[in-house]
């Protein structure tokens, strides 16, 4: 014992750090407070003023490492905070028609190509008629080639100001209307 400390015994450390002397005894075998043996007295006695200091740190460092965020914390809170920034980016641009869903896409295209597959077909039954009394290779190529032409031309010329102003199931089913009479009108120019 040292002159000036202050020794108590393991149940007033208990009492003072509201755990149990078991408690203590466990803090103490970790190393966190130490204890001496005090002359003539039985058992094990604390240094009061280092044994408080020293678990106050411990308790300290042990809250502070359950409050405070950790690293993996912080960057999942980024990862969440980017990812609504990128989801509030594409309503804009949804909102702005510079975005559209698959489904939606995927129906267009659908419909474009369904057009352009009908001209295609309906091509024989409208040149036809004009080629049977043609003998002139050229002339047979040109109209061949001309009737190509319209059909690919309206492939390309596909209207996306169209598509964006009018509503997408609108625009779809414009235009799976005027598949449904351009089948007539190409077997119409046939006949």
């Amino acid at each position: 014992m040292k002159d000036g400390n202050q020794l108590v015994r393991v149940e007033q450390i208990a009492q003072l750090a509201g755990v149990t002397v078991r408690r203590v005894q466990q803090l103490t075998q970790e190393g966190i407070i130490k204890s001496e043996k005090a002359p003539g007295e039985y058992g094990r006695m604390y240094d009061f003023l280092p044994t408080v200091r020293n678990l106050l740190m411990y308790y300290r460092e042990k809250a502070d490492k359950r409050s405070g965020p950790s690293e993996s914390m912080e960057a999942e809170k980024l990862r969440h905070e980017s990812v609504k920034r990128e989801f509030a980016e594409l309503r804009v641009q949804r909102a702005r028609g510079d975005l559209f869903d698959v489904a939606i896409i995927e129906k267009v295209i659908g419909a474009v190509f369904t057009r352009l597959r009908t001209g295609l077909l309906s091509m024989p039954m409208g040149i036809a008629p004009l080629l049977r009394e043609r003998e002139d290779v050229n002339e047979i190529a040109a109209i061949i080639e001309g009737r190509l032409t319209e059909a690919l031309t309206e492939l390309v010329n596909f209207d996306m100001a169209a598509f964006k102003a009018a509503g997408h199931a609108e625009f779809v089913a414009a235009l799976e209307a005027e598949d449904n009479g351009e089948v007539d009108a190409g077997t119409d120019e046939a006949g």
